[in-house]
């Protein structure tokens, strides 16, 4: 039932609600989102994990900036200052664990480089036969180290202007030997295998994989290998213009024997 209004007054109808005005965009959060994102991958990659952190700070900076915007969405920002840290973290698991290794490598280069022959002792006099002298493994050759770890070179290309692939791609200062080869495990334990296990010789020099473009598997430059099973590998060394590497070793890390070495040319 309508009911007039008293009169001399205007007749009022019902108000519709305020509708509520929608929140902006929160552009710094999604900056901080965006840098925190670069962190993260940087974080993964042991070169540039140990800066990774810097990128980590002005995301977790901007995040916070970001949060405290009044009528602006806040989802990038906290995306962001969750991703930071966690990125930070994994930023100093991969460069500690990149330090490990390089510490490894200077203890191995304080040796000498290894040598492939070794004497034979003469026949004495009245013998029936000669001494044969121990045969030198190849390429194609499965050669096994005291830990029971089996190492194969399958193959060697020398002469490469660049390796890998975008964006793991890298041109060498002379040319790239590429080294393939497949790793076993016959160990009892699981170990970790990087191309720093791995040095090439040419003479009395040594070379170092190139820790951008080698890989194991899917893994880039290093890889766990349990008990039982293999991964294969290609690394790349950078070696002067003109020469091939002539012997290739693995030494796989805390093994307690000499490593196993293989002539490629």
């Amino acid at each position: 039932m309508t009911y007039a209004p008293p009169a001399g007054q205007p007749f009022s109808y019902p108000t519709q609600p305020a509708t509520p005005t929608p929140k902006a965009k929160n552009t710094i959060g999604l900056i901080a989102l965006i840098v925190a994102i670069v962190a993260f991958v940087f974080a993964v990659i042991p070169p540039t994990s140990f800066i990774a952190w810097l990128p980590a700070v002005v995301a977790i900076v901007l995040a916070i900036i970001g949060l405290t915007r009044k009528d602006q969405k806040k989802g990038t920002s906290i995306a962001a200052i969750v991703i930071a840290p966690v990125a930070w973290i994994i930023a100093i698991i991969v460069a500690l664990t990149a330090t490990l290794f390089a510490v490894g490598d200077a203890i191995d280069e304080a040796g000498s480089a290894p040598s492939v022959g070794s004497s034979v002792e003469e026949p004495t006099q009245g013998s029936d036969s000669e001494p044969e002298a121990p045969s030198e493994a190849v390429i194609g050759d499965a050669v096994v180290n005291d830990d029971g770890v089996s190492f194969t070179v399958t193959g060697m290309t020398c002469g490469l202007a660049s390796a890998g692939e975008a964006p793991f791609d890298a041109d060498a200062s002379g040319e790239f030997c590429e080294v393939k080869l497949s790793v076993s495990n016959g160990s009892s334990e699981p170990i970790s295998i990087s191309g720093g296990d791995v040095k090439g010789f040419i003479g009395e020099s040594s070379y170092e994989a190139d820790t951008l473009t080698s890989s194991f598997g899917d893994d880039i430059y290093l890889a766990d290998v349990n008990p039982g099973l293999s991964t294969e590998g290609v690394l790349y060394f950078d070696v002067p213009a003109g020469q091939q590497l002539e012997l290739v070793e693995l030494s796989t890390l805390f093994g307690f024997g000499d490593g196993v070495i293989v002539r490629v040319s």
